[in-house]
């Protein structure tokens, strides 16, 4: 299928061809008939784009923060590779769209092909011919409402949202300050509220097409003393900004404006250096809107479908979205006169030239999907122009593409000289072509069964979120495919279950999960350092894991929160100097959100291991500390840079250069699956280092020692 998007590296907007989405859980796939362009976003978008990249990488301290300290602690190839890999990308643009439901997700009961509905949501209700949308993010389209009108409706419930914030009534005065497509569209529903509405724009062919919705329009110098002039020297009773500016005069002419104990509300980009004066000497109520309402930006909301109660938030993203539809069928606004140009999906790039141009002053520009569907809906897997791959004995699917398979896991792939990377199956399609294109691979596609019933693919590498990991896994052993999963192999002693039974089916199938720390060059120095030990061994390993947003998917209890999302490297770890997987945990966790953990590892042969995970350290302290104490010998790994070792009669200390194994791991997958060397592991231990690992939360909730192989007695 079409979809625009634009390079991250040039900046350029295409229209490339990438696979058709899928039907995802919670959500509804739309044949799009009509999306909007915002002109005032995705032109923001699309300038940043074209900025020089030292000039982009200044405006985001943070980022070069991060690749700096990837480069000191994993290489100056990893960092190349992070950037590599979003430079490469794609972007997907647009974010208001309507269109028919040609297929829904699990879980949706209230609509069903050939639902009319509108959609709104960045990397959802794309420019594209087909998109998937979360149920949230979709409203019913009445049949008296045209695509046109429903593509505006994300602009719609912005504007809406705004104009809730500032909490007219009926007969008050309102100015708004800003003329572009959200201004215009605040403009009609105060209007369509009983207000009466004064604007100004600096551009005087919007202050006269607001003039056309009712509302009186002057230019900026004149907008505070015709505020008073109207209200009997009183000044507006709330102003919203709808306009964006690095001026703070934007804000300090809608103080003026106001009325004493009036009200500001910001809903354009604008400096927030406030003028004291003004609002002091007012007492100016001040509030801003938060894009769509209540929901925008929340995954539990937006991509979980989970609604919140009505009583407490009557007016949410979604309700605002079906309101803004409502006020459209009933007439009560016009949006049609808004529309200054309508193009065809295939000529985007002209579109967005247009807006460069401000002759010719773009309000609202329409895309439209003129291809029929059977065509569309047929084009699963899409084959992209690529540099042709050398051939290889093992051909590769790959499920999943974020960013740390695409800086990390791919390159290390990639040169293995055993695989070949022959396909790969993200959850978009612009990240299936980009990764495609990048890797040099035969085709791209939304579809992971796609992938499990080629059978010129010998193998998987499992690469997505965590809570998919055990289905996925089971799905490609049923398929007849050998399965690399990156880490955790599963989130419940249940998903273990599924994995252990659909390992016994298909016994000729190998698994290898993706701890990588074990085929690093720390832990084979390691294990020959106490290869001829007797005596237990004691490992203490003290992880500084540093904090992540409370909303980073990472932290979400959907995928089993940060310890069970990374914990396992750290058992595996530990199993892999003792020799031999856990046999007893016991756990706390601690931490003011729950994220830090305490937890002791018994095995089988007396040995004991420590693990301090905790995301309250330091930035500046180095990751990750194991210490080992065995017969008389010790030795101390700093962060897989520095491995000091001490014997009976001599210290010495190797120099690592952080190398964690990423490669090696890729390498000894390929050698297991060609039966050139054994399995690194066993699947017995990696399913009891996954189970030891599942254990300490149900340890932590208990209190108690609890057995590895044992059910958990509550």
């Amino acid at each position: 299928m079409k979809q625009v998007c634009q390079s991250y590296r040039t900046g350029e907007v295409q229209t490339i061809e990438v696979p058709s989405p899928a039907a995802a859980e919670g959500g509804v796939l739309v044949r799009t008939r009509a999306s909007l362009i915002s002109p005032g976003t995705e032109k923001a978008l699309v300038d940043e784009s074209r900025a020089s990249l030292l000039r982009r990488a200044a405006r985001k301290p943070q980022v070069i923060k991060s690749l700096v300290g990837q480069a000191l602690t994993q290489g100056l190839s990893a960092a190349r590779d992070r950037v590599e890999s979003k430079l490469d990308s794609w972007v997907p643009l647009g974010y208001s769209s309507s269109g028919e439901v040609v297929a829904v997700g699990r879980n949706v009961h209230d609509l069903a092909p050939p639902s009319r509905v509108a959609c709104a949501g960045t990397g959802y209700a794309v420019h594209g011919e087909l998109a998937w949308a979360p149920r949230n993010l979709c409203t019913p389209l009445p049949d008296t409402v045209s695509f046109e009108q429903g593509a505006f409706v994300a602009l719609g419930a912005i504007a809406m949202q705004g104009v809730r914030q500032a909490r007219v009534h009926l007969g008050e005065t309102v100015g708004v300050i800003g003329l572009g497509l959200v201004g215009q569209l605040t403009v009609g529903l105060l209007r369509a509220a009983g207000c009466r509405v004064l604007a100004t724009d600096l551009l005087a062919s919007r202050r006269r097409l607001a003039e056309g919705a009712g509302a009186g329009a002057v230019g900026a110098e004149r907008f505070a003393q015709a505020a008073r002039q109207a209200t009997d020297g009183h000044g507006a009773d709330a102003v919203i900004v709808a306009a964006s500016g690095s001026s703070d005069s934007i804000v300090r002419s809608a103080a003026e404006a106001c009325r004493r104990k009036g009200r500001v509300v910001i809903v354009g980009a604008v400096p927030m250096n406030l003028p004291r004066g003004p609002f002091y000497d007012k007492e100016l109520e001040l509030a801003l809107s938060m894009s769509y309402g209540p929901g925008r930006y929340d995954p539990d909301y937006e991509e979980r479908g989970i609604d919140y109660p009505y009583s407490l938030a009557r007016w949410t993203e979604g309700r605002n979205m079906s309101a803004f539809i409502q006020l459209l069928a009933e007439g009560r606004l016009d949006v049609d006169r808004l529309i200054t140009a309508r193009y065809d999906i295939e000529h985007a790039e002209r579109a967005y030239a247009d807006l460069e141009n401000p002759a010719a002053d773009s309000i609202a520009t329409i895309f439209r999907y003129p291809r029929p569907d059977a065509q569309v809906l047929a084009e699963t897997r899409v084959e992209p122009p690529h540099r042709p791959a050398a051939s290889a004995p093992l051909r590769v699917g790959v499920i999943g593409a974020g960013a740390f398979a695409t800086s990390t896991l791919l390159p290390a792939t990639r040169s293995c000289r055993s695989i070949r990377m022959v396909a790969v199956a993200t959850a978009t399609g612009r990240s299936a072509t980009t990764t495609a294109e990048r890797f040099s691979m035969d085709y791209c596609t939304c579809e992971p069964r796609e992938l499990l019933a080629d059978s010129s693919i010998d193998a998987v590498l499992i690469l997505t979120r965590h809570h998919l990991h055990a289905a996925q896994v089971v799905e490609a052993l049923e398929a007849g495919k050998h399965v690399f999963v990156e880490k955790p192999l599963a989130l419940t002693i249940e998903e273990l279950a599924d994995i252990r039974s659909a390992m016994d089916r298909a016994a000729d199938r190998l698994v290898l999960t993706g701890h990588n720390r074990r085929f690093s060059p720390a832990a084979e120095a390691l294990r020959a350092h106490f290869a001829e030990r007797c005596g237990p061994m004691t490992v203490c390993y003290r992880v500084n894991a540093g904090p992540l947003p409370d909303d980073h998917w990472v932290c979400s209890e959907r995928n089993g929160g940060r310890w069970l999302g990374e914990g396992s490297h750290f058992v595996d770890f530990a199993a892999c100097l003792v020799g031999q997987a856990p046999s007893s945990v016991l756990a706390a966790r601690t931490g003011s959100k729950g994220h830090s953990w305490t937890v002791t590892l018994r095995f089988p042969d007396g040995s004991t291991a420590s693990i301090l995970y905790c995301d309250t350290g330091p930035a500046s302290l180095p990751k990750e500390r194991c210490e080992a104490f065995a017969d008389g010998k010790a030795a101390v790994l700093d962060d897989f840079r520095s491995l000091r070792l001490w014997g009976p009669h001599q210290t010495r200390t190797i120099r690592l250069g952080g190398e964690k194994g990423h490669r090696a791991e890729m390498e000894a997958f390929a050698s297991m699956l060609l039966g050139q060397s054994p399995p690194p592991i066993s699947a017995a231990d990696q399913l009891a280092i996954a189970e030891a690992t599942i254990l300490c939360v149900h340890s932590h909730r208990l209190g108690r020692w609890l057995a590895v192989g044992r059910p958990v007695e509550e």
